[in-house]
């Protein structure tokens, strides 16, 4: 017997497995799917099971009841389409959804700041917020700022061209 074949072991026909064995193969078919083709497109309703089920278990009502009851049990999150989705709670799914509506709303956009450079302003603590609120709304320097992060003694601020601003903040120092 070859190596790729020696933890094979066939699961023999038998009568109607338990629900947790039926939770157990569909989380294996499920996870199964989403690695071949990425997402699963293919299982969306208890039924879409029954033949695998089947060719490993005699057909009959009880098998279909324990599938159903399997499904139940795993609580599974769906996808926009109505597909089961393996890898993530329903409550996952909720607060994706939720970010992803609020991420919509908000025009958002991905900025990796593999670009930007890092200046520190370093200023008493007790003006970091004050600090950030006029530098957020200043007509000559929000444009050079990509964002700012308030820090302990100061703001970190991320620029795409750190030599202007710095010469634009110097320059407010008379």
């Amino acid at each position: 017997m070859s190596e790729e074949f020696s933890s094979f072991r066939p699961i023999p026909k038998k009568k109607t497995p338990s629900r947790a064995e039926c939770e157990a193969i569909i989380r294996k078919i499920l996870t199964t799917e989403a690695e071949a083709r990425t997402v699963n497109s293919t299982f969306k309703r208890p039924s879409d099971f029954m033949g695998y089920f089947e060719s490993l278990y005699p057909p009959s009502a009880a098998l279909t009841k324990q599938v159903q009851r399997a499904i139940t049990a795993l609580d599974m999150a769906r996808d926009s389409k109505g597909y089961y989705i393996i890898n993530k709670s329903k409550e996952q799914s909720n607060q994706d959804n939720d970010i992803r509506r609020l991420l919509t709303e908000a025009a958002y956009e991905v900025d990796t700041l593999d670009t930007d450079r890092c200046l520190f302003l370093k200023i008493d603590g007790a003006y970091v917020d004050f600090v950030i609120h006029k530098l957020q709304n200043s007509i000559t320097l929000k444009p050079h700022i990509t964002t700012m992060i308030p820090c302990y003694n100061g703001v970190m601020i991320y620029t795409k061209d750190k030599e202007k601003l710095a010469e634009l903040l110097n320059s407010l120092n008379l």
